[in-house]
Formats: structure tokens, C-alpha cells, sequence
């Protein structure tokens, strides 16, 4: 099974320690083939957004809603390995940027 996380901060902690992408990238070695791909995400103010609302598509750019600051995608057996690697990946937060508050988002992808 196939499943997207989406960390979301909760605020704007700064930019992260150096230490923090040591122990990402730690973890992503750690993961091995389980982690398909992980990317890091642009500001929601660098964004667009596309709509279509009463049969009008609308371009806006930048975004003003809680968006997501990366995101990953595991194959795993299922939800609760998801959920461990998605646990994993707070507690890299937890011990080397400790300031840092948010939450991850875990969804199942269909078709891939």
C-alpha cells in the first residue's frame, strides 16, 4: 500500500537547524526502498492556486491556508507502518528542533 504524508507546521519556528536535515536524511537511509520519494515544499506564498467555483476556473496567486512544508511517500503493508514512519519523522523534530510544534497528515494514495 501506498500512502502521502504531509507535515504541517503550526507556526513559523525560522528556519531548521542544520542538525535536522542530518536526521532526515539519517532516516531516509533508514527507510531504504519503504520511501519512494520526499521533497521539501515552496511557501504557500510562492504558490497557486487553481479553483473552479461556478463553472469559472480562477487563478490566485499565493496561498493564505495551512499548507504542508514537505511531504513523503511510503510503501508499506499498511496504515500503522504509515503511522510509525510518520512518528519517526516528528521525533527527528522532537530531539534537533525542539521549538518546532506541527503535525503530519497521513492519506493513502489510489493508483499508483
Amino acid at each position: 500500500m501506498r500512502f502521502m504524508t504531509l507535515l504541517k507546521s503550526s507556526g513559523d519556528f525560522g528556519p531548521p537547524p542544520p542538525e535536522v536535515f542530518g536526521a532526515i536524511a539519517a532516516l531516509g537511509d533508514q527507510a531504504g526502498k519503504t520511501l519512494v520519494e520526499s521533497a521539501g515544499l515552496s511557501l504557500p506564498a510562492d504558490s497557486v492556486r487553481v479553483s473552479l467555483n461556478g463553472g469559472q476556473i480562477t487563478r490566485t496567486d499565493g496561498c493564505d491556508s495551512v499548507s504542508a512544508d514537505a511531504y513523503a511517500i511510503y510503501e508499506v503493508a499498511d496504515l500503522d507502518e504509515a503511522t510509525a514512519w510518520a512518528t519517526k519523522f516528528l521525533d527527528v523534530h522532537r530531539k534537533h528542533w525542539p521549538a518546532w510544534e506541527g503535525t503530519v497528515e497521513i492519506r493513502q494514495t489510489f493508483g499508483a
